[in-house]
């Protein structure tokens, strides 16, 4: 696979951990111009749940890798082979058994015999082998189920014969949108998307509206509702506006400035506060000779005082991030603290690294060149835009000038996505929760340039994360994660900010099991909602 296709398909892991949050890239035009079905949006129904989305709805095809906002209707629109749990664990989707041969490393894997795609042609163990296949060409390489061969022993049986003893291929193969397995390429550029999920497409308006609709035939029962309408609303304050105006009812990651009014109006609604799993750090350029130093890394990031961001800027909706794994990740050291705000070490670190004061200027310099850099974040965005500011000022205490430039989504992320054409970013990146992939992904050497943030690269935490991604033992598992994250930290390669509190807001005519999140599981659970009685 070329440079440049790999770095296309780490998108993918990268718009999974803060597309989220963000105004995100703009999808395939061809696409967000089709619609296929009704034109105009429809008048809705009582029995109708409206979900407002902050990205564009661009493909449906879940092969895209620079899909954002539609992504929000792949869990009721698709079926995968498992369901994960909180833990990690996976349970029955549309594999209802499952075994492993250590000896053969072989999984065999029985399909339930109820499940139909949308245009009523059941799923065989042909398209999964389609799905993993294509997973196994084109995903991100750690995430890459790695199979010797797949054997169809049935129309509902499947095995998978592994290259080697991977604990999490599971794990892996349970993350795939099964799609039949002559699905054309750019599927919804030809036709409507087809799933086998409890919904299935209904029309799309651009990329501002999908409609899907009940799927009678879907395997675990017609959902109670008949129609979910995902719409792209960018702006978060006019989503909360239009739920209390009974608009929509799903509003995901609402300002924490509006928590008081949500308190007023909880007769009319319910928000889950949570705190994200992906944390918002600067990420440094380490190719780049202001930052090859991690002395000089260490030095900013004790100039930076993250608790005073979470109390000031988040206005309290975060805690302060103290390294890769991610707060209450398993995989994180125990007992770890954000790295302290102590300007004066941060000084110390400078002189030791050789940058001086220049007399007439104040800024600091070292062999003729100021300290000064260009300082990357996503347009759009008020709270990266709030705190890129405040770490300016930081900085310039210091004696050390950053110049806030900014970016559409897309073209920052491929700057430093396995690249290193930029000085520094504000992005987030996801820690290790369930297990230790995202982190092996995002900090491991990878083609061409180091590892998919910054290009930093370290042996010890490429050993110890490649280990890890091997080792079955869980405690001996946790330890090398440690070691990594430990080490990680201790060279600086970002200054780790924050992790959010997000509030996501559902109303109170939506009767749901659990309170909402804005994630997969729980979008997934919508399949059971209902709308409660007037």
């Amino acid at each position: 696979m070329t440079e440049s296709i790999w770095r296309r398909q780490h998108y993918l892991f990268f718009a999974g951990a803060i597309v989220l949050s963000l105004v995100a890239a703009a999808c395939l035009p061809v696409l967000s111009r089709v619609n296929f079905g009704k034109n105009s949006v429809s008048s809705g129904g009582a029995n109708v749940l409206y979900f407002d989305v902050p990205a564009p709805i661009g493909s449906l095809d879940p092969r895209d890798p620079f899909e954002a906002g539609g992504k929000c209707a792949f869990p009721l629109l698709y079926s995968r082979l498992f369901l994960v749990g909180a833990d990690g664990r996976v349970g029955p989707e549309l594999a209802v058994k499952w075994s492993y041969d250590p000896g053969e490393l072989t999984w065999t894997i029985h399909l339930r015999r109820n499940a139909f795609f949308h245009d009523g042609r059941q799923v065989t163990a042909k398209d999964i082998a389609y799905s993993v296949e294509r997973c196994s060409k084109e995903g991100v390489p750690v995430y890459r189920p790695e199979t010797e061969r797949s054997i169809l022993l049935s129309e509902t049986s499947i095995a998978f014969v592994l290259k080697w003893d991977d604990p999490d291929f599971l794990w892996k193969i349970s993350r795939l949108d099964v799609l039949p397995a002559d699905a054309p390429e750019w599927a919804d550029s030809v036709g409507p998307p087809v799933g086998s999920g409890p919904f299935r497409f209904d029309y799309r308006v651009g990329e501002d509206e999908v409609r899907l609709v009940a799927n009678e035939d879907y395997y675990f029962g017609r959902p109670s509702l008949d129609a979910v309408v995902f719409r792209y609303v960018g702006d978060r304050e006019r989503s909360w506006a239009r739920l209390l105006a009974d608009r929509t009812d799903i509003a995901t990651e609402i300002y924490p400035k509006d928590r008081e009014m949500m308190d007023r109006c909880r007769d009319k609604v319910r928000f889950n506060e949570r705190v994200v799993k992906s944390y918002a750090l600067l990420l440094y350029n380490v190719n780049d000779p202001l930052f090859s130093d991690s002395r000089v890394r260490r030095a900013l990031s004790h100039a930076v005082d993250t608790g005073y961001i979470v109390k000031r800027l988040l206005r309290g909706f975060g805690v302060p991030a103290c390294g890769p794994a991610g707060v209450g990740s398993p995989y994180a050291n125990e007992g770890r603290q954000p790295l302290s705000y102590d300007p004066g070490k941060s000084r110390e670190l400078l002189k030791d690294a050789g940058w001086a004061p220049d007399k007439d200027s104040g800024c600091l310099s070292k062999g003729g060149k100021r300290f000064e850099f260009t300082l990357s974040i996503f347009e759009g965005d008020q709270t990266y835009k709030r705190v890129a500011e405040y770490i300016q000022l930081c900085f310039n205490d210091l004696g050390i000038r950053a110049h806030i430039e900014t970016l559409p989504f897309r073209e920052l992320v491929r700057r430093y996505n396995g690249n290193d054409e930029f000085q520094a970013v504000i992005t987030e990146l996801r820690g290790a929760y369930e297990n230790p992939l995202p982190m092996a992904c995002l900090w491991t050497a990878a083609y061409g340039c180091g590892s998919n943030v910054g290009c930093f690269e370290d042996g010890r935490v490429t050993e110890w994360l490649f280990r890890a991604l091997r080792e079955k033992d869980p405690a001996r598992r946790r330890g090398l994660v440690r070691l990594a994250d430990a080490r990680i930290v201790s060279l600086q390669p970002a200054t780790f900010l924050y992790h959010k509190t997000a509030l996501d807001v559902i109303s109170g005519r939506i009767l749901v099991s659990s309170p909402f999140s804005y994630d997969f599981s729980h979008i997934y659970q919508l399949k059971d909602a209902r709308i409660a009685a007037p």
